[in-house]
């Protein structure tokens, strides 16, 4: 799905309208209009763009990430990324790295991880660890 805002269209990933469901959000827009849910002026046609205000779109069921800065994700030379968790204490063990598909955030610097990652801490500059610990992300 392409998004437009202001001057600038934008591809929303992850947010895939087939025929048939672009077809429904299509006939409930027409009946909010029709039932004056939406007023008329609200909907603003150009060939194959329809602009629709007022009208907001939800998840059914939100999904949960957790946030980490950008800085603290690792991409190895195989093109795995990973976040490296840090070590309950420094003379009990080295920091391990999880694999993760961070997802882009809304705010700059951030990105968002699974949210089983919620509540660890993580290395906010991986490369600081060196290349023994860094090479275990696969």
């Amino acid at each position: 799905m392409t998004m437009a805002l202001g001057t600038g269209r934008y591809d929303v990933p992850g947010l895939e309208l087939d025929a048939g469901t672009a077809s429904t959000v299509l006939d409930l827009v027409r009946q909010a209009v029709s039932d004056a849910t939406l007023p008329a002026d609200s909907i603003a046609t150009d060939g194959s763009n329809m602009t629709v205000s007022g009208l907001f779109l939800e998840y059914a069921q939100a999904e949960t990430y957790g946030a980490v800065p950008r800085s603290a994700l690792f991409t190895s030379d195989g093109g795995a990324t990973c976040v490296f968790l840090t070590a309950p204490s420094p003379e009990r063990s080295r920091p391990r790295a999880v694999d993760v598909e961070p997802k882009e955030a809304s705010e700059l610097g951030v990105a968002l991880v699974p949210a089983d990652l919620i509540g660890n801490d993580v290395v906010l500059q991986p490369l600081t660890l060196g290349e023994t610990v860094t090479k275990t992300c696969e």
